[in-house]
């Protein structure tokens, strides 16, 4: 098997609170390999977007990468100099957020933010930037790219803008693409079109995608592997296939049991007990333990929480899977 693009290593993010210290991601791993889509889900506030954030090391203000590695095509980008991390994004790391106005300047036209992108990361002249920006457009299905490109980001739909934003993160060709939540503000049927548009491109240039989502619906229909997260911890990995046949973490079942189904009834919609709680106030034993209803003794001693279970490539953070 080809080695991975991206090899996350006992990541551990801190904020330093009046409080006390907040511990965003609290030893994620995690592995990405070429032209894989690899789903990394999970409830609001549990580090999703955190990890995303720290592979371009642009952790928020007040935090910082306390321990771990983030191995890019074997670099270490935590043991870079900032030069060199800003060389990296854009142009062999690119990021797609949830609104598209937040990665889009409102005061320049989509001509000039693509053509100062490409001219940028790719050396190229102005006339050769604007017609393979024009030729992106026209590739990712923006109607009449040639009067579009001219306009301003307010004057584009929701879809269309977001569709302008992945435009920009494959034009350098990257070879990852980090997805924090991209179709969260659009209607289902343009979220569908713009899930295919970014399968259909990763599988044509070979990018690896981090898709950071809480929507298991849009993990199963777009993602080769998922990775669950919960308070800052990695619980469970898997194929989706894998994931979704025979989930074995009891979060992981709960999030299954938590969507609604259609073919059956149900007079009231299953919801997990209780609440994550802040990252201060995470215990160093399992996470989920005070919300687990397969919980053991042995749970409560934080020495005994085994490592992840290996079975093939599904692995468990769970002393019952051991």
């Amino acid at each position: 098997m080809n080695e991975p693009v991206l090899n996350i290593k006992d990541l551990r993010i801190h904020f330093q609170l009046p409080q006390g210290l907040l511990k965003a991601v609290d030893g994620v791993s995690l592995e990405i390999r070429r032209g894989q889509i690899m789903g990394l889900v999970g409830e609001s506030g549990g580090g999703k977007s955190m990890v995303g954030l720290s592979i371009l090391r642009l952790v928020p203000e007040g935090g910082r990468i306390a321990s771990g590695e983030i191995l890019f095509e074997g670099k270490n980008l935590l043991a870079l100099p900032d030069h060199e991390v800003r060389s990296i994004r854009g142009s062999e790391i690119s990021m797609i957020l949830q609104d598209p106005l937040t990665s889009l300047n409102p005061v320049f036209r989509i001509r000039s933010q693509m053509i100062d992108v490409l001219r940028l990361h790719k050396g190229y002249g102005k006339k050769e930037a604007e017609l393979i920006a024009i030729e992106l457009l026209h590739n990712i299905g923006i109607p009449d790219p040639e009067k579009n490109f001219q306009k301003y980001p307010h004057q584009l739909s929701g879809g269309m803008r977001q569709r302008v934003v992945i435009a920009i993160a494959f034009s350098c060709n990257p070879k990852l693409i980090i997805a924090d939540e991209p179709t969260t503000a659009l209607d289902v049927t343009i979220q569908a079109q713009i899930l295919r548009l970014l399968k259909n491109l990763s599988k044509e240039y070979q990018t690896s995608v981090l898709f950071i989502t809480h929507d298991l619906g849009i993990v199963a229909n777009l993602c080769d592997r998922v990775a669950v997260i919960y308070a800052g911890e990695i619980v469970e990995t898997a194929s989706t296939r894998d994931l979704f046949t025979s989930p074995r973490h009891p979060y992981t079942k709960a999030l299954f049991r938590s969507i609604p189904r259609h073919d059956r009834k149900q007079e009231q919609l299953f919801s997990i007990e209780g609440m994550m709680g802040t990252p201060i106030d995470w215990p160093d034993r399992c996470k989920f333990y005070p919300r687990c209803t397969e919980k053991l003794d042995a749970c409560k001693d934080a020495t005994s929480l085994a490592p992840v279970a290996r079975s093939g490539d599904h692995r468990v953070r769970c002393l019952r899977c051991q």
